[in-house]
């Protein structure tokens, strides 16, 4: 089971289109169709945070996991086929290499198959070194004042990685640097204009109304590629915690208990 005939999808994807049982908590609904290169012989890279490193070791049996979950492979068509089905929920797809020889290619025929067959845009997520010109590439697609925008999830530790011992971030200091985020994609503050503690922690944005954009919750919710609305469709539920764990990153418009939270959130670790 092999690309580009097969793919992996997310647990959330697979639950989403009817292939694996499940509900999301909060009656979260996904609006993006995440899919990962597969091959027989993996992911040649030795990333240390992640779960399809090569170097990751894992118990007899135990099956290989991808930011926290299951990633279940499938024919490309049955997906495609179930995702026709779903009318309007979902509103981009977005396709993920892996450091493998073949997967520039087939991440090509991949979206071709896509783009044929779904009415959505599509996204790709590369590997440099797998393209040509990587140095070039990464400095154009890392540089805010050139017109990109920065996208945040949150560190998971994956068992069986060179970093499966390292905590998860603080929810304060997720929380600053999502605010942060946020503020400099909108062009209202820079990092310049901001104040920092003697820990390196922010404390001050830089701007004057900062509680009003708190209040309205945009900054804390997931961001990521939007669809043709404007609006973000990669907005993966449930994809930096379990669902018994506080929100990090919130997949709908935080309700007024979650501003709440979020508010003291933002406080905790502060140094003085």
């Amino acid at each position: 089971m092999e690309s580009p005939e097969y793919v992996q999808t997310s647990l959330a994807a697979a639950i989403t289109l009817g292939l694996i049982p499940g509900r999301f908590r909060r009656d979260a609904r996904l609006t993006g169709l995440n899919l990962l290169l597969t091959y027989a012989d993996g992911c040649m890279g030795r990333c240390a945070y992640c779960g399809l490193a090569r170097g990751r070791e894992l118990p007899p049996k135990a099956e290989r996991t991808f930011i926290r979950v299951r990633w279940p492979a499938y024919p490309l068509a049955e997906l495609i086929e179930r995702a026709k089905g779903l009318g309007g929920q979902l509103k981009r797809a977005c396709v993920s290499m892996i450091t493998h020889r073949r997967a520039f290619a087939d991440m090509n025929t991949v979206v071709r198959a896509l783009r044929a067959e779904l009415p959505l845009p599509i996204s790709v997520l590369i590997s440099p070194t797998m393209l040509p010109e990587p140095r070039q590439m990464l400095a154009e697609a890392r540089a805010h004042d050139l017109g990109a925008h920065t996208h945040l999830f949150s560190f998971f530790p994956e068992a069986g990685t060179a970093l499966a011992a390292c905590p998860q971030p603080l929810y304060g200091q997720y929380r600053r640097v999502q605010l942060a985020r946020y503020l400099i994609n909108q062009g209202l503050a820079r990092t310049e204009r901001m104040a920092f503690n003697r820990a390196g922690q922010v404390a001050n944005f830089g701007v004057g109304e900062v509680d009003e954009i708190i209040a309205e919750g945009t900054a804390f919710m997931t961001s990521g590629c939007p669809g043709e609305d404007g609006q973000v469709a990669c907005n993966r539920p449930f994809g930096n915690e379990r669902p018994s764990q506080p929100l990090r990153n919130y997949p709908f418009p935080p309700e007024v208990e979650d501003i709440a939270l979020i508010r003291w959130q933002l406080r905790e670790g502060l140094a003085e």
